[in-house]
């Protein structure tokens, strides 16, 4: 109360036209590369399937195959050419995509 602080003080109910502040959000397995000059940024997802091939749900040979069939590069499916590249490892899936690729697209597709 009689102290001052270097943090601003917000109301629980903010007024029309209020917004509080908030926190960046950070999103795991996707790693950017430095664009080089001339080359455009790479992004790499991973996709673990451990505990789904553990228990017998899905197989990740067939889950590779369903998102190379699936998804689209430039508006075509099953045109993955040398922009999006996928391979497993046992149970882990890696995706590798140049920059115009986001990860809610492989979430929801």
């Amino acid at each position: 109360f009689g102290s001052s602080s270097a943090q601003p003080r917000f109301s629980t109910v903010p007024g029309p036209g209020h917004r509080l502040p908030f926190a960046k959000m950070v999103v795991k397995g996707l790693k950017k590369k430095a664009a080089a000059k001339g080359k455009k940024a790479t992004l790499k997802f991973t996709i673990d399937c451990q505990q789904p091939a553990d228990d017998n749900i899905i197989e990740p040979k067939d889950f590779e195959k369903f998102l190379t069939s699936r998804i689209k590069v430039e508006g075509k499916t099953g045109n993955l050419g040398d922009k999006v590249s996928i391979s497993r490892d046992k149970s882990k899936i890696q995706v590798t995509a140049e920059a115009p690729f986001s990860k809610r697209y492989l979430k929801y597709l």
